[in-house]
């Protein structure tokens, strides 16, 4: 299981997860069907073999060359050197603290780090948390990346991960993708654990002092270290804060994603297109809003409230305010969700079918581009929407405006 750190500061994670997400989460991406298509086969008869000429007799005047001796295969390649069978220590003394004292997972609160590859700079912040379960979303100027950690038992382990996608929607219950352990009790020098059956975590240190632009820290040291690609890397755990430092390497040269920036008790600022219709010509303006996400909040109430907000004084809202949106729903494997809005809906002050339609448009548009949803099902009290001469008669409305975002497990997602 070869070693990447660019997106995520968890050892192993991106390699367990940039693969898409297997089969077995309902609702959620993957799938784990994959169509083996057989090629076509070729109708024609094949022309017969042609008849070998006939081998001459030997003979007293005929030499004939001994047989070639067969060249032998090349050498395969040595087999990578197994991992040492390692048996855990019963006498390990008392760690240096907990898994919260050296991840504590703050709610509110953003870490920014720097990689000094040059690739990736990163934000992390946590959006909501649930029993021992946390979601996390990293963000780089391009891709936003969802991860779910689980701290129970001791053990604090990576149990969902969508490194091209992030999620805007509760995912702490989600079924396990994944199952890579990033810290594990007691944090004690020599405490050692497996990841796969070639790649080691072990502590090799409790006080490793290490200075990164955010400051100077006493460090829980863990060195993981993949025997099959040869390659190690080595993550800095500080109290109260967590992961400060992680040294890897890209292409034998030596790289390392530091902590920058600690920002504490602070909003998630997310921007969001939506769309209205012009009040004069029934043509469709576009604008753009920022929100203010904190740990464990409702998006849905926050795009409720983009939905009542003009783009100008010319324009109509999506929503009268008084409408609600009663629940979104998500298919994220079929990269669709349900809008399900209150009564109060059809009291919007649009004249016409087609500026009804126009703003039905406008409604798919601002969830689609939000979710990065393809398709959106939008129903009145559980029912598909039905205004004067506009039916959707249970079909979707097709999002547009989104070329650049595809669904949930697109390798060309940007932010």
């Amino acid at each position: 299981m070869k070693l990447k750190t660019k997106l995520l500061m968890i050892p192993l994670a991106l390699a367990l997860a940039a693969a898409p997400a297997v089969s077995g989460c309902s609702g959620k991406p993957g799938g784990g069907n994959t169509a083996y298509i057989t090629p076509p086969q070729d109708s024609t008869p094949a022309p017969p073999s042609p008849t070998p000429a006939p081998s001459p007799s030997p003979s007293s005047n005929t030499v004939v060359a001994p047989a070639p001796t067969p060249t032998p295969p090349p050498d395969a390649p040595p087999s990578p050197t197994p991992p040492p069978d390692w048996t855990p220590d019963p006498n390990l003394p008392a760690g240096a603290g907990t898994i919260g004292d050296y991840f504590p997972l703050t709610p509110g609160t953003e870490l920014d780090y720097t990689d000094t590859n040059a690739s990736a700079d990163q934000k992390y912040y946590i959006l909501f948390q649930n029993g021992g379960r946390t979601q996390r979303r990293c963000a780089t100027a391009t891709v936003g990346t969802t991860e779910v950690l689980d701290n129970t038992g001791g053990k604090l382990t990576l149990v969902f991960s969508d490194p091209l996608y992030d999620y805007f929607a509760d995912m702490t219950g989600v079924k396990p993708t994944v199952n890579a352990v990033i810290l594990q009790e007691p944090l004690s020098v020599g405490n050692r654990w497996k990841l796969d059956d070639m790649t080691t975590c072990e502590i090799t240190s409790v006080d490793k002092q290490v200075t990164v632009p955010a400051g100077t820290y006493n460090c829980v040291t863990v060195e993981t270290r993949d025997y099959k690609n040869n390659i190690t890397q080595t993550d800095y755990y500080a109290r109260g804060v967590g992961n400060v430092e992680s040294d890897y390497a890209v292409n034998g040269q030596p790289a390392s994603i530091k902590l920058s920036k600690i920002t504490k008790d602070t909003p998630l600022t997310l921007p969001v297109k939506y769309a209205n219709v012009n009040k004069d010509d029934k043509t469709v303006d576009n604008g753009t809003v920022q929100i203010q996400f904190r740990t464990n909040g409702s998006f849905q109430n926050l795009i409720e409230g983009v939905m009542k907000k003009p783009v100008s004084a010319n324009n109509t809202p999506m929503l009268p305010q008084n409408a609600k949106i009663n629940s979104l729903t998500f298919d994220w494997a079929g990269a669709k969700m349900t809008a399900d809005f209150s009564a109060e809906l059809y009291q919007n002050a649009l004249s016409g079918d087609a500026a009804v339609q126009s703003n039905l448009q406008c409604i798919a548009d601002t969830l689609g581009n939000f979710y990065r949803i393809d398709k959106v099902y939008i129903t009145v009290a559980g029912k598909s929407f039905s205004q004067g001469g506009v039916n959707l008669n249970g079909q979707p409305v097709t999002v547009t405006g989104k070329a650049d975002l595809k669904g949930p497990g697109s390798a060309n997602k940007t932010n």
